[in-house]
């Protein structure tokens, strides 16, 4: 993974759609490459043991990039990636961020 660091940047454009407006983000960690079979099927096998439901993904093989995978399983993923990696989930269930979104297909609230 790669730090994409703390900033600033100008986003939109003026007379096309938004107006040029500055964003600040948070630094955040982006995977390098693609997510490969092997690497979705280690965290699935961690997130299956910790109460996440996902469904089972395709490959053309391990060391391949992922397919046919399902928004809201991406997004469970991802929080169960961070959990396994000793880090905070992104998505809940709730505003408060008290249930962390695990099941079903519903629109999760970022933190």
């Amino acid at each position: 993974m790669v730090l994409i660091p703390e900033g600033a940047f100008t986003m939109g454009q003026d007379g096309i759609a938004v107006p040029e407006h500055t964003v600040a983000g948070r630094a955040f960690y982006l995977d390098k490459f693609e997510v490969t079979k092997a690497l979705w099927d280690d965290v699935k096998a961690y997130a299956d043991a910790n109460g996440y439901t996902l469904t089972v993904n395709s490959g053309a093989g391990v060391f391949h990039p992922l397919y046919t995978m399902m928004w809201f399983d991406c997004v469970k993923w991802c929080n169960a990636r961070s959990e396994k990696e000793g880090l905070t989930s992104v998505y809940y269930m709730d505003e408060g961020f008290a249930t962390v979104y695990k099941t079903g297909e519903h629109t999760p609230i970022a933190n």
